[in-house]
């Protein structure tokens, strides 16, 4: 699957939401985030910020090389997963 078929699907996707929810007229076309609220903080950071901020391995069985390598392999495919 091409990137710009993966980007079809998600425009449908984020279309078909806000139209179910009823949110596409009230939502502003170019915010890339418009579930998020204007007070989340989350809606003003990069993904690497979000990463970087919100996933906490202090708890995890990895060495600080493997959640140096899993940051790398996350940061890498960013694009697999919403944040």
């Amino acid at each position: 699957m091409s990137s710009e078929d993966t980007q079809d699907i998600l425009t449908e996707s984020m279309e078909s939401w806000m139209k179910a929810t009823g949110m596409q007229d009230n939502v502003d076309k170019n915010d890339p985030y418009p579930w998020l609220a204007d007070t989340d903080i989350r809606k003003r950071m990069t993904n690497n910020e979000i990463l970087n901020k919100f996933m906490n391995l202090d708890k995890s069985f990895l060495t600080e090389q493997e959640k140096d390598d899993f940051c790398k392999i996350l940061h890498k495919h960013k694009k697999a997963f919403s944040l």
